[in-house]
């Protein structure tokens, strides 16, 4: 958890107050979002011609 509130003063601007209102299960969820080119992709898709 440390980390993740490290990250939000040093990354984002937060400011401490900002930190401990913050819901830490939705943080955790988006900072764990991956990029869009690497999400896992359906070989079916693939086997199809899309992207």
């Amino acid at each position: 958890m440390k980390r993740v509130k490290k990250s939000a003063l040093v990354n984002f601007g937060w400011t401490i107050d900002e930190i401990n209102e913050a819901d830490y299960f939705e943080l955790l969820d988006i900072m764990s979002a991956k990029d869009e080119k690497d999400e896992e992709v359906d070989p079916m898709t693939l086997l199809k011609g899309g992207n």
